[in-house]
């Protein structure tokens, strides 16, 4: 299995959204993402994510 390579926290608003992508493409490019809860709370940050590509 794969190796945690880092962890943060960020809140459930667009900034924190903005503020998640920003630290994952800290590691480089963004190709995929796993959100659980992409019909209820992890939507909003489906749909952010989705408008970023």
């Amino acid at each position: 299995m794969g190796t945690v390579l880092a962890t943060d926290e960020f809140p459930a608003t667009a900034a924190g959204y903005c503020d998640l992508l920003k630290w994952a493409r800290k590691s480089g490019a963004v190709r995929r993402a796993g959100v659980e809860g992409t019909g209820s709370y992890g939507a909003s940050l489906s749909r952010y994510l989705l408008a970023q590509a």
